[in-house]
């Protein structure tokens, strides 16, 4: 299954895409303005499953 999770990187949003990554596809919608820098770095391509989408260009189609 595929998630998309808004607000991935901060406190909530990232808990719930670490979990849904387990088994699953995981993108995470994010304007990076609150999450905490050490999970921002964290939610790069280092986690298999994650996608992170930057700036507001890929939604605003």
């Amino acid at each position: 299954m595929r998630y998309i999770v808004t607000g991935g990187a901060g406190f909530i949003g990232s808990n719930l895409a670490d979990t849904f990554a387990q088994d699953h596809d995981v993108t995470i919608i994010d304007n990076l303005a609150t999450g905490s820098a050490r999970r921002r770095s964290s939610t790069s391509s280092t986690t298999p499953g994650w996608s992170s989408l930057r700036g507001a260009s890929p939604v605003s189609r």
